[in-house]
């Protein structure tokens, strides 16, 4: 298996950075680099769990250099990612042509102190899981928990409505809002209409702009 590649500049990681990387990013299954409200940086309870398994890992020193360098290894990566490269630098945790061995400190590091609490490292992995799945719930009611506006088109003279679903965080300028970058700026997911996928069925792009020019047009009536 070829070794991924690191960009130019880039801080080799160490073996023990790595592996608490792959426990607290691919076990655990905290991202960390974008800040949304499922990652480490942008949901408080995520973060708490970030701060409180380096404080584990890191054991009484409290090394912050130690604890960086595990964000340095899992920073921008998915779970997937940071597990292809354990994967290269962990033989014993991923044999070839043998069945996985049970989690636990690979070979590799037996020589160096690599604090490991099974039943805290799975305790934590339950809440991920439950705080993701709190969000992704509390996302998909957006349209039936009230949180949609709705505005008269200006090109009808009957009383017919146009819902929209778009949302402007406070202080942000509509126009640095795309459809790449809503999400991860909102902490939400945009959602069409069934009017402008349904009916009159627009692109995503097209739903998109027709949105946020309502949203804003609200905003200017406001």
């Amino acid at each position: 298996m070829a070794r991924p590649r690191r960009k130019h500049g880039e801080a080799p990681i160490s073996l023990w950075a790595q592996f608490h990387a792959y426990v607290l990013g691919s076990v655990i299954g905290i991202r960390w680099g974008k800040i949304s409200p499922t990652t480490g940086m942008g949901n408080t309870e995520l973060y708490k769990i970030v701060k409180d398994y380096l404080a584990l890992a890191v054991g009484e020193d409290g090394d912050e250099w130690k604890k960086m360098g595990v964000l340095n290894a899992m920073r921008y990566k998915s779970a997937s990612a940071i597990k292809k490269e354990t994967r290269w630098m962990f033989p014993s945790l991923f044999p070839r042509n043998r069945k996985a061995r049970p989690f636990g400190v690979p070979d590799e590091l037996q020589e160096q102190e690599v604090f490991f609490d099974p039943k805290r490292i799975e305790s934590w992995k339950e809440r991920v899981k439950e705080i993701k799945q709190e969000f992704t719930v509390n996302e998909d009611t957006i349209l039936d928990d009230g949180a949609e506006t709705t505005t008269s088109t200006a090109s009808d003279a009957s009383n017919s409505r146009v819902t929209v679903n778009f949302f402007i965080p406070e202080g942000m300028t509509p126009d640095n809002l795309t459809l790449e970058n809503y999400r991860e700026v909102t902490g939400k997911r945009f959602r069409m209409t069934k009017d402008q996928s349904k009916v009159r069925g627009l692109t995503r792009e097209q739903a998109f702009a027709e949105s946020k020019a309502l949203a804003v047009s609200q905003l200017g009536d406001k």
